[in-house]
């Protein structure tokens, strides 16, 4: 649900691509090791946001539906 997958090896490269099923509304969770990445998405009504923190040192593909996907570099993102 959270959609937080590595790319390479020890998450220095992750995807987050959420997956919106099942009637949940939000989700959040995170995965170390080189510092903590995180997801918090929700929804609300026809309203999508996420919010996404990249550690220093890796990088993160956001794929949401419907838009491009899009690198994201250290630091707090919301979308």
């Amino acid at each position: 649900m959270l959609g937080l997958e590595p790319v390479a090896a020890g998450y220095k490269e992750f995807r987050v691509r959420p997956v919106l099923d099942w009637g949940m509304t939000e989700a959040r969770g995170g995965k170390p090791p080189f510092g903590r990445a995180e997801v918090h998405w929700k929804t609300e009504g026809d309203l999508f946001s996420v919010r996404v923190r990249v550690p220093v040192g890796t990088t993160c593909r956001l794929i949401l539906l419907n838009k491009a996907e899009e690198t994201l570099v250290s630091g707090a993102h919301e979308r």
